[in-house]
């Protein structure tokens, strides 16, 4: 607890020796630090060149919660959005790191997750949670919350899935029409 708060000061001030000591941890060296809360540390420092670490982390690691936090820690890597689109559009992968990689995407690159959420949502094969995530974020950042939409396989879609579905997906789409509707169509 004490070295967790002492080095999590020390990398908020950007101390380098902090962050090389939490980069190596990651790395395989001593870790004074559980690899998500070191995550969490250096992702609130662009000096800390944490990405390559990351990446590697997101690719390689076992563990569903430092995958997670290694993927939160791209977000604000331009660099990263054909690595986290490819974690998107991968049906093979869990649909709760999909959904990180989703969030992800949008801090890094908001038009490429238009893209994406726009063909996960049009795929009735897709995870439920994941096409409500995907609807939510087309109505609060893509065409539909300027008022300039007029995506008709989309508006169809949600019209479906709010008849038929229960559950996350049906409450997104709920929320895509009533944001089309409210903002001009």
């Amino acid at each position: 607890e004490l070295r967790q708060r002492a080095l999590g000061i020390l990398a908020r001030d950007e101390d380098e020796w902090a962050q090389q000591t939490l980069i190596a941890g990651l790395q395989g060296a001593q870790a004074w630090l559980p690899p998500e809360k070191a995550l969490q540390l250096l992702s609130s420092s662009i000096h800390a060149n944490v990405y390559p670490v990351a990446r590697e982390l997101a690719m390689k690691s076992k563990k569903h919660g430092v995958r997670a936090e290694a993927i939160r820690a791209l977000a604000s890597d331009a660099g990263s959005k054909d690595f986290l689109r490819a974690i998107l559009a991968d049906k093979n992968e869990a649909a709760s790191i999909r959904q990180v990689a989703a969030t992800a995407l949008q801090a890094a690159a908001p038009d490429e997750l238009q893209a994406e959420a726009r063909k996960i949502v049009l795929d009735t094969d897709e995870h439920d949670e994941l096409k409500a995530t995907c609807f939510v974020a087309l109505a609060n950042f893509g065409p539909a919350a300027d008022g300039a939409t007029s995506d008709e396989p989309l508006k169809q879609e949600a019209k479906r899935l709010v008849r038929k579905q229960r559950g996350a997906s049906k409450e997104g789409a709920t929320q895509y029409l009533t944001t089309v509707e409210r903002r001009g169509k």
